[in-house]
């Protein structure tokens, strides 16, 4: 099965989650979520399912949980495709 590993930087409490763009090797993306209690992890997995559109269990945090800097596992597709995606470059 394809997987991705995608390094994200967000920018919590922001007025309205999006993509920023590209960040070193990664992506940023604000979320509009506070960082307390999860709600910033959560909206995250939620906006980057949404925007793959792929299921929220497709999504994990592997690395970051309380950090603005994480990695997730992106299952059902490749490095490129999720990047290009999460970019909005299709």
């Amino acid at each position: 099965m394809n997987q991705a590993i995608i390094i994200v930087r967000i920018q919590p409490g922001a007025g309205k989650t999006g993509v920023v763009g590209r960040h070193d090797e990664g992506v940023k993306i604000r979320v509009a979520a506070p960082p307390e209690k999860g709600k910033a992890n959560a909206t995250l997995i939620e906006f980057v399912a949404e925007r793959l559109s792929i299921s929220r269990d497709a999504v994990e945090i592997l690395r970051g949980h309380t950090s603005r800097n994480k990695v997730l596992r992106i299952t059902g597709m490749d490095q490129a495709e999720a990047l290009r995606r999460m970019l909005g470059e299709d």
